[in-house]
């Protein structure tokens, strides 16, 4: 059993990457965004110049990219090939190839293994992505999948991108029916399609102040027993078992 590995789950702009953060900041675990990873595949994929279709080629280049990711202070950086490319994945071009290349089984079976190939230490470590409980560790102990409302998300998408884009934004309406497509997209591949661990734990932030509460959380929980959530009333509101 991966009693070293923390799942959390879930679709896009839900705040899996900043929550996951506040979690490894709080326990000092290492923390993967293996989202970055896929994207990191488009990046590369798209400044050579090579179509998203090209399977093959795809592939080839994710077996041919060093990923590592490194905690520096309050920010964890995805380093490829050695290069820092962290704050030149959240663009929407880059997010938009991402899930374009993500449901080659090709490709998933080449990154799944780097994956696994992280948890092999000592040091507890914080999977976050869309099939981490349901595929790359299926005997996580510690399973989390997280939701929000449409609304909130698109709002989080917008926040992002203001950071990553300079031209203008799509409006609220195009960027929550963006989101909708993406969760289609995901729901509906034949590989690794995004869902819930059936022993996963549902967690609703659409309504949460900060990334910092919920890491708070998701760590009382995997430090404590379930009973301690059964029995506090504003922890029963976030939970589902």
């Amino acid at each position: 059993m991966s009693s070293n590995v923390i799942a959390i789950d879930g679709p896009c702009y839900v705040g899996k990457s900043t929550i996951a953060l506040a979690l490894a900041r709080l326990t000092g675990y290492t923390y993967i965004n293996t989202g970055h990873m896929y994207r990191a595949v488009a990046k590369e994929a798209l400044q050579q110049g090579i179509s998203l279709t090209n399977t093959e080629v795809i592939i080839s280049i994710a077996e041919g990219l060093s990923i590592c990711f490194e905690q520096q202070g309050d920010s964890c950086r995805t380093i490829v090939n050695g290069k820092d490319l962290t704050d030149s994945l959240d663009s929407l071009q880059i997010s938009s190839g991402a899930a374009q290349i993500a449901p080659y089984s090709g490709l998933r079976r080449v990154l799944t293994d780097m994956q696994r190939s992280y948890a092999g230490g000592e040091k507890p470590v914080i999977f976050e992505g869309r099939d981490i409980g349901s595929v790359v560790f299926v005997d996580a102990v510690w399973k989390f999948f997280i939701t929000a409302s449409v609304e909130v998300r698109a709002k989080r998408m917008k926040k992002i991108l203001m950071k990553t884009q300079n031209e203008s934004l799509p409006d609220m309406t195009t960027l929550m029916a963006t989101i909708d497509e993406r969760d289609e997209r995901d729901q509906k591949r034949i590989i690794a399609p995004l869902k819930m661990a059936n022993n996963a734990i549902l967690y609703d932030n659409s309504d949460s102040p900060s990334a910092a509460q919920d890491a708070l959380i998701l760590q009382y929980y995997v430090n404590h027993i379930s009973e301690i959530v059964r029995n506090a009333p504003f922890l029963k509101n976030k939970f589902k078992f």
